[in-house]
Parts: structure tokens; C-alpha cells; sequence
């Protein structure tokens, strides 16, 4: 079996990740609610569960890619039918991603970059998303098993009905030792399974929107562990829903930035 590792937040000069504490469930809060009419009441609360979605993280991660620029890649189908966007309003408790972050072989190289964030993109009419809300930094491991499992757990990060959640890089551009970008290999070819990805070097901020370009059957190695109710923080319940804007949203040009895909023959586990 690959190894599991748990993640809190970086600590990118030691290149060592500290364990995290259990995310908070609870926190107090002082509401005042004012009673307009003997009839008001209060929102329903979701019922209390743990949901789970994205990639089942059975394929093995056989495929990687590059790109200089940030970039975002996210599920937009998978294969065996498990659900790729939100089932229900709640906070993201943990992210599992299967595969590594791979280090130049060339002599006197330096380590990759490796930080990612997580993202909340929230669906908009025109098919845009518009993305609401980043996680804290983590860093994907350059090393080990090329199939190991580590498990990070943002901070305080909610999503609605419907959105979706995606894996973010920094690109990791060395004119010299990574001049396509860092080689992220976190996917695999899989039939019927199919991610979407955008790049932008200053595109990827909240508030942006964006458009993303479908890549079929390549499955982002992602599973995502959500809490609704009382399993979730209680500030994802102020959390307004993303009003679409006449924001000119952002365009994945391929012509304009180089890109690099790469499959490795292998066995899933």
C-alpha cells in the first residue's frame, strides 16, 4: 500500500510539513437576530454529515504535467460516477492527493515548487466560474513513492451546492531546471474521466473569472472530505453566494503559453 501523510500548513525553508491540528468545528459566535414579525424564523441549518467527492483514487499516478505559469487543474468527471462538484453547502475537512511533485535529475539542481492551494470555483451562467475562496499553502512532496497519499487540511474553507474544488500550482518556472514549469504528476489517463484546466500567471486570485479548458479522459487524482451542519464550521453559513458580474472573465490562451503533458507506462496499485 503507498503511504498516507497528513499536512498542515508548509514550512517551505525547512522543506518540512508539520502535521496539523484537527480543524475547529466549532466557534463561538454572538448573533443578534432581529424579529421582524411573529412569523420570521430562522435559515434551516443542513443536516449534520461527512461527504465525500472527486477522484475514488484508485488509478495510479502515472501522468504528470508541466506548465510555467500558475495553474489550476479540477475534476470534471470521473469515471466510476463519483460526484465531482459539491453535494451540499459545508466546509472542505481534508483534500487526498495521489502523487508527487517531481525534482529535476539534472546535476546541482535546486528542489522544485511545490506549493499548491486549494480553491473554491463557484459555476457561473455562462459557463464560467468565478473562484471564491484560496486555502492556505501546502507543499506537495518531491520525493517517495510516486503513488503515496497525502491528506491536507485547509483552514476554514467553504463551499456551496454545485461548486467545485480545485488544485492550484505555482507553475515553478527555472529558465535553466525547470523551464517548462515544475512536473506535477497527480494524474492518470482514465477513460470516461475528465479534468479541467486554466493557466494565467496572475489569474488565479479570488474574485477572478475564469474559463477552463477540458483535457478528456485525464483524472485529477483528488478526493475531497466535506462537513455539513454541525460538522462544519459555523461561519460557512455567512458565506454569500458569488454574484455573477459583467466582469470580463479570464481565457486559458494556449497559443500564448507553452504546456506539457506526460504519461508514464505503469500499473495501477
Amino acid at each position: 500500500m503507498p503511504p498516507t501523510t497528513s499536512f498542515g500548513s508548509p514550512d517551505r525553508a525547512g522543506r518540512t510539513t508539520w502535521p496539523a491540528a484537527a480543524p475547529r468545528r466549532t466557534l463561538c459566535l454572538t448573533v443578534a437576530v432581529a424579529v421582524l414579525s411573529a412569523g420570521a424564523a430562522l435559515p434551516a441549518v443542513s443536516p449534520a454529515a461527512v461527504l465525500t467527492w472527486g477522484s475514488d483514487l484508485s488509478a495510479g499516478a502515472t501522468s504528470g504535467q508541466a506548465h510555467p505559469q500558475a495553474d489550476l487543474f479540477v475534476e470534471l468527471a470521473q469515471a466510476g460516477g463519483t460526484p465531482t462538484t459539491a453535494p451540499s453547502a459545508g466546509q472542505i475537512l481534508s483534500v487526498q492527493v495521489k502523487g508527487m511533485a517531481m525534482a529535476s535529475t539534472m546535476a546541482g539542481a535546486p528542489p522544485p515548487l511545490t506549493t499548491i492551494h486549494f480553491q473554491d470555483l463557484q459555476p457561473q451562467p455562462d459557463g464560467s466560474y468565478v473562484i471564491a475562496a484560496t486555502s492556505q499553502p501546502f507543499n506537495l512532496p518531491d520525493t517517495g513513492d510516486p503513488n503515496q497519499v497525502n491528506t491536507f487540511m485547509p483552514t476554514n474553507l467553504c463551499v456551496k451546492l454545485g461548486d467545485r474544488l480545485s488544485l492550484t500550482t505555482s507553475g515553478g518556472f527555472d529558465p535553466m531546471f525547470y523551464p517548462m514549469g515544475v512536473d506535477f504528476q497527480i494524474f492518470s489517463p482514465v477513460p470516461g474521466s475528465s479534468t479541467g484546466f486554466f493557466q494565467n500567471g496572475n489569474g488565479t486570485q479570488n474574485g477572478e473569472h475564469i474559463m477552463l479548458t477540458p483535457q478528456s479522459n485525464v483524472e485529477t487524482l483528488m478526493r475531497i472530505t466535506e462537513g455539513t451542519g454541525t460538522n462544519a464550521t459555523p461561519l460557512c453559513s455567512l458565506v454569500p453566494k458569488t454574484k455573477p458580474s459583467g466582469k470580463h472573465h479570464r481565457r486559458h490562451h494556449s497559443s500564448h503559453h507553452h504546456h506539457h503533458t506526460r504519461h508514464k507506462t505503469g500499473h495501477h496499485p
